[in-house]
């Protein structure tokens, strides 16, 4: 959530759908991935799940972007957990959403396999948005954030119990 949000950067969770493969990356032993599996099982939370985020790099990537998106997975590693309780996490998708977008938004969700390309989807009453943030000021931007993270937790009245 934290790469889309902050920068834009679209990824993917990965998870251990590729069994052996998936489970030797994160040094998971066989004992440990049958533990896992029978929580996953018992409870149905997804945040349980071993995982990792899956990014592309296409080969016509200029070396500037290349550069941006390492540095905002950087950022995310180093500087996400301050986000954390700005965040739910929802164990029935196993996604992350900002406090700010309320149920109403998950709901309305329409997934790529549903979508009609032939149908208006997108006639509905449009958000105007400015020009997209450059690269320097997407960063700036996080930064500011994860510095004022605990001020907009307590603001908002989001902080953890």
């Amino acid at each position: 959530a934290l790469l889309n949000d902050l920068f834009g950067i679209q990824s993917r969770g990965g998870c251990m759908c590729a069994g052996p493969y998936s489970q030797r990356l994160l040094g998971i032993p066989y004992d440990l991935a049958k533990k896992y599996e029978e929580e996953l099982v018992q409870t149905r939370s997804e945040v349980v799940r071993p995982g990792f985020t899956r990014l592309n790099f296409p080969y016509f990537m200029s070396d500037e972007k290349l550069d941006f998106v390492i540095n905002a997975v950087k950022f995310v590693a180093e500087e996400g957990w301050r986000l954390l309780p700005l965040y739910r996490f929802h164990k029935e998708t196993g996604e992350w959403r900002h406090r700010s977008l309320g149920p109403k938004q998950i709901l309305g969700r329409i997934w790529l396999g549903e979508l009609d390309f032939f149908d208006d989807v997108g006639d509905g009453p449009k958000k105007k948005q400015g020009p997209p943030l450059s690269m320097k000021q997407c960063f700036e931007e996080a930064r500011s954030i994860a510095s004022n993270a605990e001020k907009i937790i307590e603001e908002k009245g989001w902080k953890p119990k």
